[in-house]
């Protein structure tokens, strides 16, 4: 399966923001781990990922902070479009366990093991969850998406390849740590976010 994650970096100009953010995504795709691969939006040729998959998205755009204002606010928009895919896919995954732990016991979901008959008429999830739901195997799966802090249900990273999981990870990159107590020595350099289109 293909996503296209967002790493936000600090730098002087967008090429060594692309510099960096590149290091950043093999650094997620080392050892196949959250990531198998990657392939940025900067030229044709990905067949199978990038522009030639996902069309023209712009391959690296500084967003607009209150410290570091520019001309256009896309690339602010898009950083929060990649803020609401994770708030989507938190809300599914959360809704998903709540469906099974109203469905079972500590005892079957620990064993793994579905009983005969369950009270899934008192659970308001629809035909496609109903099947997830009835496999009690995958219980501990969704659990592991909830909790995640890098892959599949995360699409922002900041410049050491840590998710930006939450509102408030996102608020202290976008405001350069001023007031969350953190010094960054690279407060200074205006904020970049370049794309990858990943495979996991």
């Amino acid at each position: 399966m293909h996503m296209v994650i967002r790493v936000l970096v600090y730098a002087e100009d967008a090429e060594e923001a692309m510099g960096i953010a590149r290091g950043v995504a093999d650094e997620l795709c080392e050892n196949q781990e959250p990531f198998d691969y990657w392939t940025d939006f900067m030229e044709e040729g990905g067949v199978v990922a990038g522009k030639d998959r996902r069309g023209e998205i712009l391959a690296v755009q500084q967003v607009y902070t209150r410290r570091h204002k520019c001309e256009s606010r896309a690339g602010l928009k898009f950083v929060m479009d990649g803020m609401k895919a994770i708030k989507r896919e938190f809300n599914q995954n959360l809704k998903t366990v709540r469906a099974y732990l109203t469905t079972y016991g500590d005892e079957e979901l620990f064993k793994e093991k579905k009983r005969k008959s369950t009270n899934l008429d008192q659970v308001e999830i629809d035909a496609n969850e109903l099947s997830i739901v009835n496999n009690v195997s995958m219980f501990r799966y969704y659990c592991h998406c909830l909790g995640q802090y890098r892959g599949s249900e995360i699409w922002l990273y900041d410049q050491e390849g840590s998710g930006l999981r939450t509102p408030f990870d996102l608020w202290r990159v976008l405001e350069h740590n001023e007031r969350s107590g953190i010094a960054d020595p690279r407060s200074d350099m205006p904020l970049w976010v370049i794309p990858f289109d990943v495979h996991f």
